[in-house]
């Protein structure tokens, strides 16, 4: 089978793709890749406000609409980009990941110093809400700025000195080749990931039978077993790209699964935490218990704070 892949036009983007094309390969089939210019990345280009141009799906829409077409057969995310399952289009599913890599988020300064050496004021650059309002709650001294763009424009503008430091997802950085340039992995007590990040994703239609058992043969289910624990947290808490949220699932060493989660308020101010840890258990009903114990402790006024006030 000859696989079309619609993906972002961006490097990393690309790179991403081609993992997934590589590992179609492996087992018998040929690929191209079907190049989309994604309402997220104009808006890159303009350094404008992701939660006002269709928030994550500002990624993926495009791409998702080249499949819907018959453009293409499939589609390549990262999910930490792909919104909950409410707010995506009927019709399309996920049937298969490839291995997570590192979930961290990293740090990059203008002068090789360590987060913990940046000095009061400084200027710390990101367009994550999520990333911003942990920065604000354990490092209130720190001036959180507005920063967009892809990561070869964002270290240009850091090197260029309009920011001290960025913060990126180290998966990211180590698929593109620029592990040289980070001065910081960050533990997730200090910086609680994306859901789904450092995760690739393959979408298809869902109707796509042939396609779907193909996709299914290159599966890593650890990971989709985590993305299905975290995903299904997302989808209890009905957040958005509006809502301060985090957390990551993995497997301990004896086989149990390990989730963390969280929901901020914007300003870092209000916390609230979950943390389970449960084996033989079924994923999604994982999920939805952490996001009904977020929910006891009030996270969903924390969300209907951060909507109301954009």
């Amino acid at each position: 089978m000859h696989f079309k892949i619609a993906t972002r036009k961006s490097k990393l983007a690309q790179i991403q793709a081609n993992a997934v094309g590589a590992k179609l390969e492996e087992i018998g089939h040929s690929y191209e890749l079907v190049l989309i210019i994604s309402t997220g990345d104009k808006s890159q280009k303009t350094n404008g406000d992701l939660s006002k141009d269709g928030g994550k799906g500002a990624f993926i829409k495009e791409v998702q609409e080249a499949v819907a077409r018959g453009e293409a057969d499939i589609a390549v995310h990262s999910m930490k980009d792909v919104p909950s399952d409410f707010e995506r289009p009927e019709g399309f599913v996920i049937p298969s990941v490839l291995e997570r890599e590192n979930h961290r988020d990293v740090v990059i300064t203008r002068k090789n110093d360590t987060f913990l050496m940046l000095e009061k004021g400084a200027k710390i650059g990101t367009s994550s809400i999520r990333r911003a309002s942990q920065l604000r709650a354990t490092f209130p001294y720190l001036d959180v700025v507005h920063f967009r763009g892809n990561v070869d424009s964002r270290l240009e503008k850091l090197d260029n000195g309009d920011v001290d430091a960025i913060i990126l997802a180290q998966a990211g950085i180590s698929r593109l080749g620029l592990d040289a340039r980070i001065d910081e992995v960050l533990e997730s007590d200090i910086m609680m990931p994306a859901f789904g990040q450092g995760i690739i994703g393959i979408e298809c239609k869902a109707d796509a039978a042939d396609i779907i058992a193909e996709l299914k043969k290159i599966n890593h289910e650890e990971t989709f077993t985590c993305l299905t624990v975290e995903r299904a947290i997302t989808n209890g808490l009905k957040g958005n790209c509006h809502t301060p949220m985090a957390g990551y699932c993995e497997y301990s060493a004896g086989g149990s699964l390990r989730v963390v989660a969280l929901v901020s308020s914007k300003d870092g101010s209000e916390i609230i935490r979950s943390r389970f840890k449960e084996k033989n258990t079924d994923p999604a009903a994982l999920g939805e218990k952490v996001a009904k114990d977020l929910i006891s402790q009030g996270a969903d006024e924390l969300i209907k704070e951060t909507s109301v006030n954009d």
